[in-house]
């Protein structure tokens, strides 16, 4: 029997359902519920300390499914690889953004500093709202929000967690399929709708999406650090988005010209360079193998190059920042400056040519579309602990366009900000 019984236009439930984890394609009425009645532990692909995941054959009222014990469940789970779903992915076309970068580029600092900047400005500006879509799928990313943005110690300096290359509870789900134990990558998900004072609000909201951010340590995209034991990148060939964070600090070339400029730690004290071109060939290497494209193709999926610490750089380009919203006559939310976001990526593009022209080489032999972004997640220089880490003190971030490249992904994929072309 069905796990939905229910009339799937009244629920207003999508055709098919892609899962975030494994990325199987199925029908919502296949999708298994969660038990829970705490006698109902053992599940046979996450293992004995797990509820039980079924199909249901009797609904509450409210249309609920009643697990084996009678007990009103309330959580849904892909049929494939039995992990927790929320009940947005259900009803909301995904936007899948896949995020990459070298180990110490920064990942984690932009993933907290984009996902708090929109959160704030996307309601402001736009009139769109910016929420969990499971606050239990997001713990590790709200955790790093409230140290770096709501911390009552604001002049006690914190170093946020590097990102892990496995394990449950770091960005990673362990499921059996078939006869193999696989690591997944766990997205964070979030719900993006208008709200009041949107040109939209008030009718179908039907360029509301749900937005799958894929984050993975900086070795796994390394060479040879995907299996089929590990698939934990293969979301970048399911991607509408492609970011990747460029850290200026890690370029020698960029150190170099910055000597006399900056005070940064990270440019003075400096430890390592990186080929960054290298994990770029190797994310479109994969890409293009997932997708069963030539080597020789581009990829029609939008590459944003990130370029971080835009704090550090910023003396060796002189032209200011333009405003990232407009106000339009007689509207309440303001439009995205498209325009002048693409304009000032070609200076962007052409200061990144003058100091790593194999890179943008690389990143323009990937994609059809590439974006160069300015991006600082913290707006200032990090400081140096009691321990010799380089940390922040919260009190003094000031993030800088973090939340431009998610809204660049809004406006390729559906209408829900408008922008000035």
């Amino acid at each position: 029997m069905s796990g939905i019984e229910l009339n799937r236009a009244d629920l207003g439930l999508r055709a098919n359902v892609t899962c975030p984890y494994c990325w199987a394609d199925y029908s919502p009425e296949d999708v298994k519920w969660i038990s829970e009645s705490s006698e109902l532990l053992g599940d046979p692909k996450l293992g004995e300390q797990f509820q039980r995941r079924f199909l249901p054959s009797q609904f509450n009222v409210a249309g609920n499914a009643v697990d084996a014990n009678n007990h009103d469940c309330h959580k849904l789970a892909c049929p494939n690889c039995h992990l927790s779903i929320p009940r947005s992915l259900l009803q909301l076309p995904p936007l899948f953004i896949s995020v990459i970068g070298t180990p110490g580029s920064g990942k984690t600092y932009f993933l907290t500093s984009m996902v708090h900047q929109l959160k704030q400005n996307l309601p402001r500006l736009f009139r769109v709202s910016f929420a969990d879509s499971s606050p239990e799928t997001n713990l590790i990313l709200n955790d790093y929000i409230e140290q770096q943005f709501l911390n009552p110690n604001g002049d006690k300096l914190v170093k946020l967690a590097k990102t892990q290359e496995f394990g449950d509870g770091f960005g990673y789900k362990q499921v059996k399929i078939g006869s193999n134990v696989i690591q997944l990558p766990q997205p964070f998900l979030f719900n993006v709708r208008t709200v009041d004072g949107h040109m939209r609000h008030g009718s179908m909201d039907s360029n509301a999406r749900i937005i799958c951010i894929y984050d993975n340590a900086g070795e796994s995209f390394l060479p040879g650090q995907d299996n089929s034991d590990s698939p934990v990148t293969r979301h970048m060939a399911h991607a509408d988005m492609l970011l990747f964070l460029f850290d200026p600090s890690q370029s020698h070339a960029f150190r170099h010209s910055l000597m006399g400029k900056t005070n940064d730690l990270q440019v003075t004290n400096a430890m390592s360079t990186s080929q960054q071109e290298v994990t770029l060939n190797e994310a479109a290497y994969r890409i293009k193998t997932y997708k069963g494209i030539h080597e020789d193709q581009k990829i029609k999926t939008p590459l944003v190059v990130i370029v971080n610490k835009y704090d550090v750089w910023k003396p060796l380009l002189d032209e200011p920042l333009p405003p990232v919203a407009l106000r339009v006559a007689d509207e309440s939310s303001r439009v995205f400056n498209h325009r002048a976001v693409k304009e000032y990526s070609d200076l962007v593009r052409d200061l990144l040519f003058q100091h790593s022209p194999e890179f943008v080489s690389a990143a323009e032999s990937v994609s059809e579309t590439v974006y160069y972004v300015p991006v600082s997640s913290t707006g200032c220089s990090p400081e140096e602990d009691s321990t010799g880490n380089l940390s922040h003190r919260p009190s003094s971030l000031t993030p800088i366009w973090a939340e431009v490249p998610l809204v660049m992904a809004l406006t390729h994929s559906c209408q829900i900000i408008p922008y000035r072309k």
